[in-house]
């Protein structure tokens, strides 16, 4: 087993009602090339199903953590994972997604290399509803060069430019810790606040334009992004908490007109 200070990555992954997803999703998170990563797997809310699947990869795979908490959402589930998270760097996949296998090898290469505070790369995104497919999708690729450190406070207009999702993204840990950062929980837009003030309190910010996962949109009729309409009263306290953590950081005179 790892000690705490070898773990290079932290993987945080929140899963709800997704048992039918979970052997792919070990699959490719157990083989990364990179090994020196922790999987921490946060079941937010009693599910025998998810359970015995997660208990039974740990069987086999000392690097898998299974917390089970009371139902709250993927930003709690997210911030439970956070608080007993040890790696150098943070990243928070989604279970119903697919990754490359050299996902975690290639982020945190960039991120050594040019001691990183975020990494992004691209993504492919898939409507199972249109049956559409777009790649290189997450930021603005011809506004942010590849291979290119990145002072976020020396580009206005950088947060217009970039998705607030966190699963394209790794996090310097040491980062989230200064300035206390977490996830909102909320049911909808739980991770904009958390996205958007890690990449404004970063000084070294890297893109990768190579797309590491496929992201998977309205995948079942019962998940968050299918039924959107239900939750969108979330909006407004996310962007209000996001809007007074900038404020009071002092980073509105920089951020004021793309926001």
């Amino acid at each position: 087993m790892l000690n705490n200070n070898e773990i290079k990555i932290s993987v945080i992954i929140p899963m709800y009602k997704c048992a039918d997803y979970l052997d792919g999703l070990f699959d490719m998170v157990c083989r990364q090339s990179l090994k020196d990563i922790e999987i921490i797997c946060v079941i937010d809310g009693p599910d025998e199903a998810i359970r015995s699947i997660v208990d039974e990869r740990a069987k086999t795979d000392e690097r898998i953590i299974s917390i089970v908490q009371d139902h709250r959402g993927a930003g709690a589930a997210r911030n439970t994972g956070l608080k007993e998270a040890h790696g150098k760097y943070l990243l928070f996949l989604d279970a119903d997604d697919l990754f490359e296998t050299h996902m975690c090898e290639k982020m945190y290469g960039e991120a050594q290399k040019w001691d990183a505070d975020v990494v992004m790369c691209t993504y492919t995104e898939t409507n199972e509803w249109k049956k559409t497919r777009t790649e290189n999708v997450g930021f603005n690729l011809s506004q942010l060069p590849p291979g290119c450190v990145i002072n976020p406070s020396e580009v206005p207009y950088l947060l217009c430019r970039v998705i607030g999702a966190p699963w394209n993204k790794l996090f310097k840990h040491s980062l989230i810790k200064e300035y206390n950062l977490s996830f909102s929980e909320t049911r909808m837009m739980n991770d904009e606040f958390f996205v958007s003030t890690a990449i404004v309190s970063a000084k070294r910010l890297v893109t990768i334009h190579e797309d590491l996962l496929t992201v998977r949109r309205y995948i079942n009729d019962k998940s968050i992004s299918s039924n959107r309409s239900e939750y969108t009263q979330d909006f407004t306290p996310v962007m209000e908490h996001l809007y007074n953590w900038i404020v009071s950081n002092g980073k509105w005179e920089l951020l004021q007109e793309g926001y």
